[in-house]
């Protein structure tokens, strides 16, 4: 029967090894064999990929996106124009106005990225018809936001 007890245990001896894929797969790692030099956090690594998906900003949006503080958001943002990755420029009607957007080699490399694992994501939908997509994503986001709950 689904749902039962071995199910969870499948799906939990899982989570270590699909982690490791899901990171592999990410655009920054993609970053890292192209150019062993480059080298991103976490937090880096969301920022560029929230870029990618989201598009040009302010920083204020930036940093609404990225549920951080301005501040932070600047620092990130510093940082990622030091590696090459971001742009910042002042808004044209407004100079106190910071924009922010991925540089071009940088959103070359994650809209590629996210390209091939879109279609990685509709092969495998494609070999499981019997699985609703709505439905795979409303576990995965379930199970994402349970996870990351703290427990004592």
């Amino acid at each position: 029967m689904p749902g039962t007890g071995d199910d969870a245990g499948a799906v939990l001896e899982l989570l270590p090894e699909l982690a490791l894929a899901l990171r592999a797969a990410a655009p920054h790692e993609q970053a890292r064999r192209e150019h062993p030099q480059l080298r991103l956090t976490a937090r880096q690594m969301a920022a560029v990929i929230h870029l990618g998906a989201d598009g040009p900003q302010t920083m204020s949006e930036f940093a609404g996106g990225m549920n951080v503080s301005r501040a932070s958001a600047s620092e990130l943002v510093e940082r990622l124009e030091e590696k090459g990755m971001v742009v910042r420029e002042h808004g044209a009607a407004d100079r106190r106005q910071i924009n922010v957007h991925l540089s071009p080699h940088a959103d070359r490399m994650v809209q590629a990225t996210l390209r091939q694992r879109r279609q990685d994501v509709r092969d495998v939908l494609g070999r499981h018809p019997d699985v609703a997509p709505a439905s795979l994503l409303a576990v995965l986001r379930d199970l994402t936001a349970t996870l990351k709950e703290t427990r004592p």
